[in-house]
């Protein structure tokens, strides 16, 4: 059973360090990193590292993997309706034929508030869950 245990901090830092890549990469039209090859290392260097430290770090790095996937899907849904097109950065960073990926104010917006809801997630995740201070004073 603590197989399962490790393989599912694995998988929260995976999606966090996929998240993470993919909001990296949105800030530009087509991505920051233009080639597919590079582009493909680059979100597998993110997710392995995101595993990695998931495995060593594991509170803080299972609080802000599960802040940034989070903020990630949250802003996807809420594109599902803006029709802002960042729903489309995982598609056209995987080389989906036919998706492409085109910045604007509105993306740019997103992209932004999907920082802002990851930063707002971390600092409540490490507030609700840090030890609290005993209320024994030894004399």
């Amino acid at each position: 059973m603590l197989f399962l245990f490790k393989v599912g901090v694995a998988l929260v830092g995976a999606l966090g360090g996929f998240a993470l890549a993919s909001w990296i990469l949105a800030m530009r039209s087509g991505g920051v990193i233009h080639s597919d090859v590079g582009r493909v290392l680059f979100i597998v260097a993110l997710v392995v590292a995101g595993m990695v430290a998931a495995l060593f770090l594991q509170r803080p790095a299972i609080i802000v993997a599960s802040s940034v996937w989070g903020s990630y899907m949250l802003f996807v849904g809420i594109d599902c309706f803006a029709r802002t097109g960042f729903q489309y950065t995982a598609l056209a960073f995987l080389n989906t034929p036919g998706a492409a990926y085109i910045t604007s104010p509105k993306v740019y917006a997103m992209i932004a508030c999907m920082a802002l809801s990851a930063l707002l997630g971390v600092v409540a995740q490490f507030r609700l869950t840090r030890k609290p201070k005993s209320a024994f004073v030894p004399l």
